[in-house]
C-alpha cells in the first residue's frame, strides 16, 4: 500500500517510519507546496466545493451524511452526462449559495 503525504515533520517521524516499515507500507511524499498532485486531495477539494458551503454541522454524523450526499451526487452526475467530476463543481468558487449544490439538485 502507498500512503500519500505532504511533507509535514509528523508525518515522518521515526515512529510513522517504523509503523509503515512493519505494515508494508511505502511513505510517498509529495514535493513541497504541491498538495494538487495527490490525487486524493484533487477528489476531495471538488467533494468539499459540493458539501460544506454555507452548511453548519453539529454532529459529525451530518458532516459524513453530507459528504456521502455530494459524492452520491457527483457519481450519479457523472453516468448520467459522461462528464467529468470537475465540471460538477460549481464556478463560483466563493460558495455563495446557502445551500449545496447537491441538496439543491435532489430538492427540485
Amino acid at each position: 500500500m502507498y500512503l500519500i503525504q505532504v511533507g509535514l515533520s509528523t508525518h515522518w517521524t521515526p515512529a510513522v517510519r517504523l509503523w509503515a516499515r512493519e505494515s508494508e507500507v511505502i511513505l510517498v511524499p509529495t514535493a513541497s507546496h504541491a498538495s494538487w498532485m495527490n490525487p486524493v486531495e484533487t477528489h476531495a477539494k471538488g467533494v468539499e466545493e459540493l458539501a460544506l458551503p454555507g452548511t453548519e454541522f453539529t454532529s459529525a454524523r451530518e458532516l459524513g451524511e453530507a459528504l456521502d450526499g455530494a459524492v452520491e451526487y457527483r457519481n450519479e452526475e457523472r453516468r448520467a452526462r459522461g462528464k467529468r467530476f470537475r465540471d460538477t463543481v460549481r464556478a463560483n468558487r466563493r460558495h455563495a449559495s446557502k445551500v449545496p449544490l447537491w441538496l439543491r439538485a435532489t430538492a427540485a
